[in-house]
């Protein structure tokens, strides 16, 4: 996998992510406290917006910028976790 394959993953997975907002909070609103399909969309929000502002030369790069921006754009557990991976 190169940089531009691993940028296009990350997009799919985040638009992925984000159309299933309702999906996610309503799951949440059985199990927890509701926030997570709000949190999810927020963080991915910030991770397509990185991905789509540059290009980059490494795959790694892809992980970092997208680990860092989750775990900055998404509150609780979920961005330490998330972000984190």
């Amino acid at each position: 996998m190169n940089a531009g394959e691993a940028k296009e993953m990350f997009c799919f997975m985040a638009e992925q992510l984000i159309a299933q907002e309702e999906f996610l909070t309503e799951i949440d609103n059985k199990i927890g406290d509701g926030d997570h399909g709000t949190g999810m969309a927020a963080g991915m929000k910030g991770v397509l917006k990185a991905l789509r502002a540059r290009d980059f030369n490494t795959v790694n790069e892809v992980f970092h910028t997208c680990g860092m921006t989750f775990l900055r754009e998404t509150g609780g557990a979920s961005g330490v976790l998330f972000g984190t991976v």
